[in-house]
């Protein structure tokens, strides 16, 4: 697949995660796609730590997009979406801004989306846990596992926070709800 590939993350008071992100994009054995950070509209503090870390270091293909709010999930994305389809991009990659790709990542990515149309989940490996197997503490502002699993699951659904999205997907039915916040 040689078309053009736009990574697509939000940054909302998280400076520290999204650099941890972005160091790993950075080290991606195949340079050839484009980043698109759009900060959803984080506190000065949290801005300025990103931006001393930006004004260090370089990564070829980054865009900034400074969203004056937060606009929340969608909101925050479909900004990015917006300004990866007026570049070109082929794939529209969603990925959330605590995720650290793998250095061949991009490569990997390439050789699945060859050929291909619609949306890719992409695959997350955060170990026996999953995110079905858990509780809300009601009292207290905690998410926690209840069960371990033993192997890996086939899943039916596609999260957000990895997918790939072909331009063809938004042509015909447009871009995110804005009311998933």
């Amino acid at each position: 697949m040689n078309g053009k590939i736009s990574i697509v993350t939000i940054n909302y008071n998280a400076s520290g995660e999204t650099i941890d992100f972005l160091n790993a994009l950075k080290e991606q054995t195949e340079k050839s796609f484009d980043v698109i950070l759009v900060d959803n509209g984080s506190s000065k503090v949290d801005l300025d730590a990103l931006n001393v870390w930006l004004e260090k270091t370089y990564i070829p293909g980054l865009s900034v997009l400074k969203n004056g709010e937060n606009s929340g999930f969608s909101g925050g994305c479909n900004i990015g979406i917006k300004k990866a389809l007026e570049n070109g991009s082929e794939w529209v990659i969603l990925l959330n801004n605590d995720t650290l790709p793998d250095n061949g990542f991009i490569v990997d990515l390439r050789a699945v989306l060859g050929g291909k149309e619609g949306l890719i989940g992409i695959p997350m490996d955060e170990g026996p846990k999953v995110a079905f197997c858990g509780k809300i503490g009601w009292l207290r502002p905690t998410l926690s596992h209840t069960h371990e699993v033993p192997k890996k699951l086939a899943r039916y659904y596609v999260i957000g926070g990895g997918v790939a999205i072909h331009r063809s997907v938004f042509d015909e039915i447009g871009f995110l709800d804005e009311s998933y916040f």
